[in-house]
């Protein structure tokens, strides 16, 4: 109860505010990927909220080309402005996400995987919601050499809740065994992964993202199938690497030069990745390592923070309060 409190008091815009010099030489990126499922970030209202907020009290919401200009430059020009990314390239952006940041004027960058809106796959994490929605029995997945999982549950949220665990644990896994999981999976599930993902799961088209190129949105390489690079071989990373870039360049002619590792935790991108992007002649990538973009930033693993569910988290993120958490601990 007491931490709850503090942490609605530390979150009001009229205290919070008074954390904003400690962002002098730093801004924040925000991450986001769904806007019509609120169980799998803030929801719209809850962006609607914040972009209310940093319009509001003038926090500057900039473009993430002219952020990594700045930040090139002279980090002072980086102020504790506010840059928003979206990953994957879902078709809600296009209904929900889209028009909600150009009714702000907020400048947005997306990432796409791009062998998702060539519909040439569905992503898999999304698969292992559909099996779980689909059938009400519990359900084991195997793992090769490892306990198996369980999805169970008799209320939607807690299927959810188990699918997002399963979830979880196959991103350690190699592209190979994670397939082999699913299989196994939906195969004691009864069904039969459809081959082009359901209207709830489905992918933004290439006209609307060129739609909303044209009205100012930006968009970056996301690699073409969303595999975790580091489990990769050579040979396969440096291609979904490479083909993202080259096939969005084909669909997109403006797409910023800035790359995005799928999943982008430390574990899931390493310097050969790292280089396979300088190579290409790409500007920097984004991981989803938290923290403030700022000098000593490696140029290849930028740091994001995933937008917290409430407005209150956020506000903490955009106005630097957690910055001054992490410097009264002593770990920043």
């Amino acid at each position: 109860m007491i931490r709850q409190a503090v942490s609605r008091w530390l979150g009001d815009p009229r205290l919070a505010r008074l954390a904003r010099p400690l962002l002098r030489r730093r801004a924040t990126v925000f991450m986001l990927h769904r806007f019509a499922h609120p169980d799998r970030g803030p929801g719209l209202r809850g962006l609607e909220c914040l972009l209310e907020t940093l319009r509001r009290e003038r926090v500057p919401i900039v473009g993430l080309s002219t952020l990594l200009d700045r930040w090139e430059t002279d980090p002072r020009g980086l102020a504790g402005a506010v840059a928003f990314t979206v990953d994957d390239g879902y078709a809600d952006f296009d209904t929900l996400g889209g028009p909600l940041f150009a009714r702000f004027d907020a400048p947005v960058t997306v990432f796409l995987v791009t062998g998702f809106l060539d519909r040439q796959l569905w992503l898999w994490w999304d698969q292992v919601s559909w099996i779980a929605e689909t059938t009400r029995n519990d359900l084991m997945v195997p793992i090769e050499h490892e306990p198996s999982l369980r999805i169970g549950g008799t209320t939607g949220g807690e299927r959810r809740a188990a699918a997002a665990a399963v979830v979880e644990r196959l991103k350690d896994l190699p592209d190979l065994g994670r397939r082999d999981a699913i299989g196994a999976l939906a195969r004691e599930a009864g069904v039969e992964i459809p081959a082009a993902s359901p209207e709830q799961y489905a992918p933004m088209t290439w006209d609307q993202a060129r739609s909303w190129s044209s009205r100012g949105v930006t968009f970056g390489p996301h690699t073409m199938s969303h595999p975790v690079l580091s489990r990769a071989d050579p040979e396969t990373s440096a291609r979904e690497i490479r083909g993202s870039w080259e096939r969005l360049r084909a669909e997109i002619p403006g797409a910023v030069p800035v790359f995005c590792y799928p999943n982008g935790r430390a574990a899931d991108f390493g310097s050969r990745e790292e280089q396979t992007v300088a190579d290409l002649g790409l500007r920097a990538a984004l991981a989803t390592t938290t923290g403030y973009l700022g000098p000593g930033a490696a140029r290849f693993a930028l740091p994001r923070f995933a937008l917290p569910s409430s407005l209150g988290g956020a506000v903490q993120i955009a106005f630097g309060v957690e910055r001054a958490k992490a410097l009264w601990r002593g770990t920043r």
